[in-house]
């Protein structure tokens, strides 16, 4: 029989609690943007692993989330230049 430190239970339920709190913050981002259903169906997968490999994950989801805010951003603005450009020289038209 195997002899357990008797806080084993206790560190076993924190880290558990550690697993389900940064799981759930990472399927919060992720699915704030409303995109990569299977990237949150792989983070809920995570829930078996061990507390140190679902924080490593926690980078990578991270940096996912702000890639894709980041080009959505990108191209919003290219957009609302294009349109900006287009009123000008529509303007600049019925002005001449």
């Amino acid at each position: 029989m195997e002899n357990k430190h008797p806080l084993q239970p206790a560190i076993e339920a924190l880290n558990d609690f550690l697993k389900g709190v940064m799981i759930a913050n990472m399927v919060d981002a992720v699915t704030m943007v409303g995109e990569y259903p299977e990237l949150v169906e792989l983070i809920y997968n995570l829930k078996d692993d061990t507390v140190d490999n679902v924080s490593r994950a926690v980078p990578t989801v991270q940096q996912t989330v702000l890639s894709y805010v980041f080009k959505n951003a990108v191209e919003k603005q290219k957009e609302q230049e294009e349109k900006t450009s287009l009123f000008s020289g529509i303007s600049k038209n019925l002005c001449n």
